[in-house]
């Protein structure tokens, strides 16, 4: 029986730690943002956003290569 306890115990403990290492978080900011294609200013629609992580600017590749294409002169 004493092995059951302390095996529980254990069990407790590293399931406890693992949730606290998942724990950290990754704080963005949404911002607005204009982007030149071609020379013009464009702004992307409202369901696509631009985030600022650490100094960063993330943009999905679909908002930004959508424009791209439809403008572009081929």
């Amino acid at each position: 029986m004493k092995k059951y306890v302390i095996g529980f115990a254990v069990g407790a403990i590293v399931s406890a730690s693992t949730a606290a290492y998942a724990g950290n978080t990754i704080q963005a900011v949404l911002f607005p943002a204009e982007y030149q294609v071609n020379g013009e200013s464009k702004t992307l629609p409202d369901d696509y956003k631009t985030l600022n992580v650490d100094g960063h600017a993330y943009v999905s590749n679909q908002s930004v290569s959508q424009p791209i294409i439809e403008f572009s002169p081929l």
